[in-house]
């Protein structure tokens, strides 16, 4: 059960559950089958982080946690075609919650998901948006962003290099694309953890007697 419940568009408790629940139902049969690192338990971790930071920043939450329940749905759908996850997963979310009669909601959550996306480099317009590039960014933080960093390389064939790479040009930066500066602080120790790690690589790969015998 939530506590501190805050809403905009759903006053009432009892229908943003079943809401919930039928997306959650929804958003479960897209990536049930997914074992990448945007899974269901992905989605899961967002919207707790979501919650938790909601709360603390006293925001409508019936925004904020549909926002991040849609916001990976279309993952699956991108790793087939190529198209934008962020921009399919708007619709879908839209669509959902137009056909359950909040268009307000709706445009709201549409929004924020098209926004989320890192890569992209959009700067969230509203507060919710915000709470949603955060916690997206800090799960790709602390053991479970370690955990997810190596998932991704070997799901995408990266050797160690690449992997490292892969530090430098995004994870590393993610601290200072925080936007609230609690998240910030959380970001910077989960941050350590990664550090340790891609220190300890650099380590132990620093010295190759096989380069120097084959002359490279």
């Amino acid at each position: 059960m939530i506590s501190h419940y805050k809403a905009k568009y759903i006053k009432d408790y009892s229908l943003f559950l079943k809401i919930f629940k039928e997306g959650y139902s929804f958003v479960s049969s897209k990536l049930d089958n997914d074992s990448s690192t945007h899974s269901l338990e992905h989605t899961i971790r967002v919207i707790d982080l979501c919650y938790s930071i909601g709360v603390k920043l006293h925001v409508f939450l019936d925004v904020c946690l549909l926002s991040a329940l849609f916001h990976d749905v279309a993952r699956p759908e991108e790793s087939k075609t190529g198209e934008c996850h962020a921009e399919m997963g708007s619709k879908i979310a839209f669509d959902f919650l137009s056909e359950r009669g909040f268009p307000d909601l709706a445009e709201e959550v549409r929004v924020n998901i098209l926004e989320h996306r890192f890569s992209k480099s959009r700067e969230p317009t509203s507060i919710e948006g915000k709470i949603l590039q955060d916690a997206d960014m800090l799960d790709a933080l602390g053991s479970i962003g370690l955990f997810r960093v190596i998932s991704f390389s070997l799901e995408h064939n990266r050797d160690i290099d690449e992997m490292l790479l892969h530090f430098d040009d995004k994870l590393f930066l993610l601290p200072s694309r925080m936007h609230f500066c609690f998240t910030k602080r959380l970001a910077r120790r989960r941050l350590k953890i990664l550090k340790q790690f891609y220190n300890q690589i650099k380590d132990e790969t620093s010295f190759s007697i096989t380069q120097g015998l084959i002359g490279n």
